[in-house]
């Protein structure tokens, strides 16, 4: 009800509103969410722990129980080209799982991905939920697109780096760096496309729905530059979920602010302009 009462009310705000950039958002944001579990999936949690790592405990042939959510996101990639209408449930499966990937870690006696990992994909999967139903070629065949290239780039980085173990503490940091510039620069490069070409917002508007998983994706960063104790310079690592949450929090909020007060913005120069021409 709330999801239907949503889009109703931003229909009100012009095919120029939130909803002309939701779809474009909504594809890109599927088509990380599936790029990232293509490679967590394949160069994290297939990568045999070696035998004298003793911090946790495998799930199967799997690092850790994540994998039950990476598997779901490539199935949903899957789903899009094959299935579209059956994408935004797919999605939700995929975000429940990527929730419950760290009590079911608790219940079962393993590690969990990392809350920096965790995090970015969630708010990857809620941007998602705007994939369309009737989307076109490149949309529908866009997130299966983004595993495979993830698979290739994974490939050429492992025989570039040549590493022995990848965990996500080692992986994550640059892996989830690429992917929040690579969302902004295109949310940016459709806003100038659309203004060079006077053909509307809607690059604006996708631009502005993909901050948030963007800015997500730097959490890492972020919380340890929070964790420093400036009398010594060390990262304090006894605390770090708290600024791991704290950090989240702030720019989840700030990006929705931005996203709200634009709309506003957008509601009221509608009306002006209604009332202008009436």
């Amino acid at each position: 009800m709330l999801s239907s009462a949503t889009r109703q009310w931003l229909r009100g705000t012009g095919s120029r509103g939130p909803l002309s950039g939701a779809q474009w958002a909504g594809a890109l944001g599927l088509a990380a969410a599936t790029a990232l579990a293509a490679y967590w999936l394949m160069f994290v949690e297939l990568t045999p722990i070696p035998p004298n790592f003793k911090i946790q405990q495998g799930f199967g042939p799997f690092q850790t129980v994540g994998a039950v959510a990476w598997l779901a996101w490539l199935v949903t990639g899957a789903t899009a080209a094959a299935l579209p209408k059956a994408t935004r449930a797919m999605t939700v499966v995929s975000l429940a799982l990527t929730i419950a990937a760290a009590p079911a870690a608790a219940w079962y006696g393993n590690t969990p991905p990392k809350l920096t990992v965790l995090l970015p994909q969630v708010a990857l999967g809620v941007v998602a939920l705007a994939f369309s139903t009737a989307p076109g070629r490149f949309a529908r065949l866009l997130p299966a697109a983004g595993g495979t290239v993830a698979l290739i780039a994974g490939v050429v980085t492992a025989a570039w780096l040549n590493p022995t173990f990848y965990n996500y503490i080692e992986s994550d940091r640059s892996v989830l760096q690429a992917v929040g510039l690579l969302l902004l620069a295109v949310g940016l490069g459709f806003t100038l496309l659309d203004f060079a070409s006077r053909r509307g917002s809607r690059g604006l508007w996708t631009l502005l729905l993909l901050t948030a998983p963007a800015l997500l994706c730097a959490t890492r960063q972020l919380e340890t530059a929070a964790s420093i104790d400036l009398r010594t310079g060390a990262v304090d690592y006894s605390g770090m979920w708290l600024p791991i949450v704290t950090t989240a929090s702030a720019v989840t909020g700030v990006s929705i602010g931005i996203l709200l007060v634009a709309v506003l913005m957008h509601v009221r120069a509608d009306r002006a302009r209604a009332k202008f021409d009436g």
